[in-house]
């Protein structure tokens, strides 16, 4: 957690500062060279497909409610553009020019997102609904992302009514496509390279339960 209030574990800005926190200690990995370059960008690309899908469906509904139309703008053109580097991650060889310009791009453009989340929106919208209605909006966000798509689809609309059954179809896919390439099983454990080899034999063995989020 990196807000500089107290929170509780179930409100909306807390949930979204853990996820910012996970994602942060991956892209660490990846920029000290640790572990594997594959399987840390596809638990990224992962990570942040299910955590935009679940900030469009609540937290920019909910920022435009108080008057923030324009903050929830910023945040979901700011989705739209690391959607396509997470899609041209996804088909990108580790190591190569272009998975690692696309790769630096993201990691900038998604902690000046965090920072912005942080800084602004997430304590504007605390104080203008207060703790109560934050938990609230944590239970909605919690089930926006068990809903998700695993991956990133920029083609989807942020916003309309066309937005729900394209992410439906999507979703799909994304199951189908996961299962056969064996992603899917890859997706809850380690990848850093870091822990000793019975720990990680315990996470490899969990993460092939293919865990919800």
């Amino acid at each position: 957690m990196t807000l500089p209030y107290a929170t509780m574990p179930g409100d909306l800005d807390h949930l979204i500062a853990d996820d910012h926190v996970v994602v942060d200690r991956l892209f660490e990995h990846l920029e000290a060279g640790r572990g594997d370059r594959r399987m840390l960008v596809d638990q990224v690309s992962y990570g942040r497909a299910l955590h935009a899908h679940a900030e469009e469906e609540v937290l920019y509904p909910a920022l435009a409610e108080i008057g923030a139309a324009a903050d929830a703008e910023e945040g979901r053109a700011e989705h739209q553009a690391l959607k396509r580097l997470l899609v041209l991650l996804d088909h990108a060889d580790p190591g190569s020019r272009e998975f690692e310009r696309a790769l630096n791009k993201l990691i900038g453009g998604v902690r000046h997102h965090i920072d912005k989340e942080e800084r602004e929106f997430l304590p504007a919208l605390r104080r203008a609904v207060g703790a109560e209605e934050m938990g609230r909006l944590g239970e909605r966000y919690l089930a926006a992302k068990r809903s998700g798509p695993a991956r990133s689809h920029p083609t989807v609309p942020p916003t309309g009514r066309r937005r729900r059954l394209m992410h439906v179809a999507a979703g799909f896919m994304d199951k189908v496509r996961d299962r056969v390439s064996g992603r899917s099983n890859v997706l809850s454990t380690d990848a850093s390279w870091l822990l000793d080899t019975q720990a990680q034999r315990i996470l490899d063995t969990w993460s092939r339960l293919v865990l919800a989020p």
